[in-house]
This record gives structure tokens, sequence and C-alpha cells, in this order.
């Protein structure tokens, strides 16, 4: 999973939002809410009770859990990353529906030919991972729009691999849903804070054959707070597929000189994504990291999580629990 994002540092922090009434959350979610990411507390110098903690807690908050994980990241004998196998065990021992996602390096350097020179690797690493683990989801790629606007010409690869990766994932494990994870922000084009312009192009969604849609969603990338998040943000994706969709990753930062933080603004995001995408047909959402902590050029994201990197919990936080 990729949450490094350049940042133009260009904006001043905004005063705190106000507290939600409890009445405005919504009760209940007609979807999986899970959580995405190996981010235990005090994240990346976490100590073996921290993992514990993490690993015991998961299940608690969570309906499903969310790994994503380059093909070439500690592959073991079969190709498979060793990562996933703990995301399996995760899951498996306390009945969470496992969302895994097979990646690559959108950002690379050799962008245009990625796909000639990996595409066969790639191809194995997913379908040894669908044989093997018989995922309920499988996302093949994560936030790929932003790969084809780095190389259309390399996105053409991407998408024949893709296809041909589809119909194998098909044939060893048939219940897997598979399906390409886009960034919602950049496709709307939006996402100022990403460091560069972006142009809209819903039109790729009609390039995959997929069971479902996935999107990652951070609105903070546009909006500095979440009043100017306009109605309908979530409600336009129907006009551009009759898929089911789902939400690999989203969030919202409690601290930020770039975008207006807090408790409750955070809380405030969540209750405008659950009423604006009850009208669409979600299969899982899961937030992006149970704690915040320490990422490489990530500060948009270092306090994305549910709780501080300490453990205490958020007023989201909660919020998102009873969804379980």
């Amino acid at each position: 999973m990729r949450v490094a994002l350049a940042v133009l540092l260009l904006m001043t922090a905004c005063a705190p939002a106000a507290q939600l009434p409890e009445s405005a959350m919504p009760s209940a979610a007609p979807f999986k809410a899970g959580i995405a990411g190996f981010v235990p507390r005090h994240f990346p110098q976490s100590t073996p009770d921290d993992w514990s903690a993490f690993f015991n807690e998961v299940p608690r908050v969570a309906g499903a859990f969310g790994d994503y994980v380059a093909w070439d990241d500690q592959p073991d004998a079969k190709g498979i990353p060793q990562q996933v196998h703990t995301a399996s065990k995760l899951t498996n021992s306390s009945g969470m529906t496992l969302v895994l996602a097979v990646g690559f390096d959108v950002e690379s350097q050799e962008a245009r030919t990625y796909f000639q020179d990996h595409g066969e690797a790639y191809w194995r690493a997913a379908v040894a991972v669908a044989q093997e683990f018989h995922p309920e989801y499988l996302g093949l790629g994560v936030e790929v729009n932003r790969y084809y606007e780095r190389s259309p010409e390399g996105f053409e690869d991407y998408v024949v691999v893709y296809h041909e990766v589809y119909d194998d994932v098909k044939r060893v494990s048939p219940s897997t849903k598979v399906f390409p994870i886009f960034q919602l922000e950049y496709m709307r084009g939006a996402a100022r804070l990403s460091g560069r312009e972006h142009k809209a192009h819903w039109e790729l969604l009609s390039r995959f054959k997929a069971d479902l849609i996935g999107f990652t969603t951070y609105p903070f990338l546009e909006y500095r707070s979440v009043a100017e998040i306009p109605a309908g943000y979530y409600a336009e994706i129907a006009q551009h597929t009759d898929k089911p969709v789902a939400f690999t990753e989203l969030g919202w930062p409690t601290a930020s000189p770039h975008v207006q933080g807090g408790e409750g603004e955070q809380l405030a995001f969540l209750e405008l994504f659950l009423n604006q995408t009850a009208a669409l047909d979600v299969e899982f959402a899961n937030w992006l990291f149970l704690h915040d902590g320490e990422f490489p050029n990530g500060e948009l994201f270092n306090t994305i999580g549910l709780k501080t990197a300490d453990g205490v919990p958020k007023q989201a936080y909660a919020a998102w629990k009873s969804l379980r």
C-alpha cells in the first residue's frame, strides 16, 4: 500500500470543527466496515506487545481487513508476499473478511516498460495468491489511475495483463471477486495536495472486466474542510459505473497544517461518507489504519487513524466500531 504523496506546503491550519450531535451519525451501514493496513501502536517503532494488542483488537473493531502489498515484497517459494500469510491467519482466526490487493509500483521510473519487464512475474504472484488463499476479494493493482497518469502507454500493457490475471484467478478460485482499485480524487480531476494537476478520467472504468470497482478516497487532498465537500460527491460514482463499489481506503486526518483537522472533523467526514454512500451499492469500506503513525513523506496521513499512536480512541473510533 502506498500512502506517500507529495504535499504542497501552501495551506494554513483552520480551527477544529465542532463535534456532531450523536443523532446525526447513521446507526448502521449496509456494507462490511473494515480496517486497512498493519499499523499497531507506535508505528513504525511498534513493540511485540503493540503487535499483539493490534491482532487482538482489529477483529473487535472491523468486519473486514485490507492487506495491500506489492507483488514482489518478500515473496515465498510460490511467489506469494509473506505479508499475505499474516493477513490470512488474522482473518481466518477471527472470522473477518479478507480483502487482498496485489499491487505494483505505480510511480516506477520504468513505468513505460514495467509490465513488459514484470508482467509475467506479476501474473504468477497474483494467481498464486488466489490459488493458495481463495480470498473473497482480490484487487489487481492499487490506485492504478496514478499509473495511467505516469505512463498511458505502460497502462495499456497493465490492462492486458490485468485481464489475463482476471481469467486465471477465476479459473483457480471462481468465487473470488476480482477488481481494479482507483484513486477517486485523481479520477475526479481533483487532489491539488498531491502536488500536481489532474484531469478527470472516469472513462478508465470501462476498460476493465471486473466484479466490482474499488476506490481509495481522501477528499482532504482537494478540500480543506468537510463542509467544503460537495453534496453528491460520492453519488457521482453511479453516473460512471453500474457495478458494485468498494472503498479500500478512506479517512480524514485529525491534525494537519494543510487541512482542517480535529477529532470532530474526522467524525464529520465519517457521517458525510455514510450518508452520501447510502444510495450506492457498496460491498465494503476499509478505514485506513487503526492507529496514527509516522509514514515517509506522508504528513497528511500521520493522523488519519481511528486511535492515536499511543492507542487512545478518537471520536470516530466508537462510531466506526459500531458499524462492526
